[in-house]
């Protein structure tokens, strides 16, 4: 186990973080090509292939500790999903193991490497000045939230740029060989709000919908103005959709690491480095207001 999450911690130390339209990480070959390919096989052996006929979509949370601690909220969860499935997912077919988590021994081994200390400690470095990482005081990484989604055609998820509990997201691409790279998540420019935006006309760029590739960023919601006085806007737009006919479905891990405040709590902490301060504000010139969920 240990070497994987060395892997991993290098992998995140030698790839460089994209500026434009908006801070983020993409990392290809993220995790070693052997256990990519067990853990991949691992998930895709829970579904339920008839059920996952009647939805666009599938999401089933694999832990959630914004409520209990980590290992007892993941063991809760797989329980729960082991009894009776979940929207399509079909994680024991007809056998029962004393313990859930042994259902799950590569996704379990991969969620160690996001609890590791030093891996945290590394995306904290790459994320010093972007978005929420980038406030003052530093904030608190209180809950982890991880879920398995399934995406069928037709599946569309609108343009945002996460809620704001949101510290940083993670997006782990759990791609076969050969599968439509256009399935990726896709990007918009920082600088307009969300319903200001043409789906399709003002993408910039789809980070590919690869094997074993994974996607970090920090939510941004932010106004600033420059030195000039120019009033400034940066917001990690983007969205997902799934409209293609060579491959069926789009599987992925997306983790979040968050806290426990709420808007006017978060507000009254945190400051941007810069001076950001977050779009959603009630503003004297009378801008409206957004929502970043």
């Amino acid at each position: 186990m240990s070497n994987i999450i060395e892997f991993a911690r290098e992998r995140i130390s030698q790839s460089p973080l994209t500026t434009d339209p908006w801070d983020y990480l993409y990392v290809e070959n993220f995790l070693p090509e052997e256990f990519y390919d067990e853990l991949s096989k691992e998930t895709m052996s829970l579904l339920n292939h008839d059920e996952l006929k009647k939805n666009e979509k599938t999401k089933v949370s694999l832990y959630d500790t914004r409520k209990s601690d980590e290992d007892q909220s993941m063991k809760n969860n797989v329980e729960k999903v082991c009894r009776g499935g979940d929207l399509g997912v079909n994680w024991l077919g007809s056998t029962r193991p004393d313990h859930a988590l042994d259902v799950l021994p590569r996704a379990s081994e991969f969620f160690k490497i996001f609890n590791d200390k030093v891996f945290r400690d590394l995306l904290s470095v790459k994320f010093k000045n972007s978005g929420r990482c980038g406030t003052v005081p530093q904030p608190k990484l209180t809950c982890t939230y991880a879920a398995y989604d399934v995406h069928t055609p037709g599946y569309t998820y609108k343009i945002h740029c996460d809620s704001g509990k949101k510290i940083l997201s993670i997006i782990f691409y759990l791609a076969a060989k050969g599968d439509d790279e256009s399935l990726g998540t896709r990007i918009y420019p920082g600088h307009i709000v969300p319903g200001d935006l043409d789906y399709d006309k003002d993408c910039v760029k789809i980070l590919p919908y690869k094997p074993n590739s994974i996607f970090f960023f920090s939510r941004t919601n932010e106004k600033w103005k420059d030195d000039d006085g120019v009033e400034r806007m940066k917001i990690s737009n983007h969205a997902v959709q799934h409209k293609s006919t060579k491959t069926y479905l789009r599987r992925t891990i997306q983790l979040c690491f968050m806290d426990r405040l709420n808007g006017a709590e978060r507000r009254k902490i945190y400051k941007h480095k810069l001076g950001y301060r977050e779009v959603g504000q009630k503003q004297k010139n009378g801008l409206s207001s957004m929502t970043g969920d």
